[in-house]
């Protein structure tokens, strides 16, 4: 039962005793004063913040960033953790994911070495972790024939085309480690959460508690083309203080 519930039903209560005994008779009086006593009890007991926005605390703006390493040629899913500062709950306003070149070697980012020498690679550059925002803008073209192409097939005109063998496919999983509660039913596609304009948004209330661990793994689609790291932003705010939405948004 409910804290609403049982204060309901205990002034109820007050109310068809009023309506049955005597206001003179001290029993009832006494019982009447413990009556009241534990509604007090209960009204103070009862949740107010309901709602995460309604949890006292100062809002500080916060980013939480995680790195996920691969190396070229790596096809098994990797995981890492958001650890949340002890400091306070952490409201979701969005997340971003991005591929950030790690790899030194030049062969990596163009195979057939003898039609072009690069003098330098993209190494630090940031890609997004699927083709598919730039298949959905139009960015690659010819996609049937470059999907079925090896990169010893690809010319020196072919820098459009050229671009798709240089990113990656990656799938997304989250779970929350104090509950082993997962936030996927299956395997996000990185394409859904790389957005070229606009970030992925949360919707409002989407929090995670202080001290808590979400646990993100990144699983390859295809080989790794090119080393590099899964990097993902988690942009919000964190509430200060001592009440967290944990202890104060259940009724």
């Amino acid at each position: 039962m409910s804290t609403i519930d049982s204060v309901s039903k205990a002034i109820a209560l007050k109310h068809e005793i009023h309506t049955l005994v005597s206001k003179q008779d001290t029993d009832f009086d006494s019982a009447v004063l413990d009556l009241n006593t534990q509604i007090s009890e209960m009204a103070e007991a009862f949740n107010p913040y309901v709602n995460v926005e309604n949890v006292p605390g100062a809002r500080t703006p916060k980013w939480y960033t995680l790195d996920i390493d691969f190396v070229t040629g790596e096809t098994q899913a990797k995981s890492r953790a958001f650890e949340i500062s002890s400091e306070g709950a952490f409201v979701m306003s969005s997340l971003q994911a991005y591929f950030k070149y790690t790899s030194e070697n030049a062969s990596d980012y163009y195979p057939d070495s003898n039609t072009l020498a690069f003098g330098s690679t993209p190494s630090g550059r940031y890609m997004p972790i699927s083709t598919f925002p730039l298949i959905g803008d139009g960015v690659l073209q010819n996609i049937v024939q470059i999907a079925g192409s090896s990169p010893s097939d690809f010319t020196v005109n072919d820098f459009v085309s050229q671009g798709m063998y240089d990113i990656p496919e990656f799938s997304l999983n989250f779970e929350l480690e104090s509950t082993s509660q997962q936030w996927c039913d299956k395997w996000i596609p990185g394409g859904l959460v790389y957005t070229a304009n606009n970030p992925l948004y949360f919707s409002g209330g989407c929090y995670v508690d202080r001290s808590e661990r979400l646990i993100v793994t990144a699983a390859p689609d295809i080989r790794v083309p090119v080393g590099g790291t899964v990097r993902l932003v988690l942009h919000g705010y964190q509430i200060l203080g001592e009440v967290t939405p944990e202890d104060t948004t259940r009724i």
